[in-house]
């Protein structure tokens, strides 16, 4: 899970369900999705070494997971207003889903 750094991690959620979400609560704050992460080669590299490891993850998830040139792994978002607080364990809530949602399937 290190090579793709990321600053949240949801627990308890199919694959890729996030994919879906256009607002969400994290407790008390409500974060917007702004768009979905186009991940790069940093997710080949051993983060604990530094070294390159080969096209993988990449090249797994460019067979189903391909948007443009790029593949798309993660969401963006963004809190809805200033002073946004996270906490370890905080509960996350799916207040809105994207309209396309109701045609895809996770």
């Amino acid at each position: 899970m290190n090579r793709f750094r990321p600053n949240l991690v949801v627990n308890d959620t199919k694959p890729f369900e996030e994919d879906l979400w256009q607002r969400i609560a994290i407790g008390g704050t409500v974060l917007r999705a702004v768009k979905q992460c186009e991940r790069c080669v940093t997710t080949t590299v051993d983060q604990t070494e530094g070294a390159f490891r080969g096209p993988e993850p990449l090249k797994t998830l460019a067979t189903f997971r391909r948007k443009g040139g790029n593949v798309a792994f993660g969401q963006y978002f963004r809190p809805e207003s200033k002073g946004a607080k996270l906490h370890r364990d905080d509960e996350v809530n799916v207040l809105e889903l994207k309209p396309e949602a109701e045609s895809l399937t996770c």
